[in-house]
């Protein structure tokens, strides 16, 4: 990782660990549930966006770029979709977290087995981050009912990934070199 990519990085976190304390400081009030609800869509919509510009920049040059359009666009329809189900129905917007938290979690333990398999030592990090990903997705749905817990878990979550996004900005990045033939 160079260093624009870690300055970049340590902002998303910081950035993150805001949004994660903003949740729990209104997680009292109704603010905290609309406050949860457009920082979510905006995050994910400005993370497809970025996707997206990074293929047209550059990706689309590189073995597999296709992938970071995809990417893109998903993210990108999830995050307005997110705007629209999160400020219409809270009990449809609680679903609709628990659905990201899921394929997140499921997502980020399988990115662990790849890495496991690859030899990354950092490879744990992930598979940690996954299962609390999940367990956060399995909070909400046990206490979907209570919006404080709901807000409570959601801005601890938001913290503990703006922490895990902290640590990985400041870990040495393996490098890899591939033999000649």
């Amino acid at each position: 990782m160079n260093v624009v990519s870690r300055i970049v990085k340590m902002f998303k976190s910081l950035l993150m660990l805001a949004i994660g304390v903003v949740i729990l400081v209104f997680a009292k009030d109704d603010v905290g549930y609309l406050i949860s609800c457009i920082i979510t869509g905006a995050y994910i919509t400005l993370q497809g966006l970025q996707k997206i510009v990074f293929y047209l920049t550059s990706a689309r040059h590189m073995v597999g770029g296709e992938k970071t359009l995809i990417n893109g666009f998903i993210l990108t329809d999830l995050g307005l979709l997110s705007f629209l189900v999160l400020l219409e129905k809270p009990v449809l917007g609680v679903l609709y977290l628990i659905g990201i938290y899921l394929f997140t979690g499921v997502l980020d333990i399988l990115r662990a087995f790849e890495m496991k398999k690859n030899e990354s030592k950092r490879w744990i990090i992930k598979f940690l981050m996954g299962l609390f990903v999940i367990g956060v997705a399995v909070i909400c749905f046990v206490f979907g009912d209570v919006k404080e817990v709901i807000y409570l878990v959601l801005g601890i979550a938001w913290i503990v990934s703006a922490a895990e996004g902290i640590i990985t900005t400041f870990t040495k990045s393996a490098v890899d070199y591939i033999p000649e033939v």
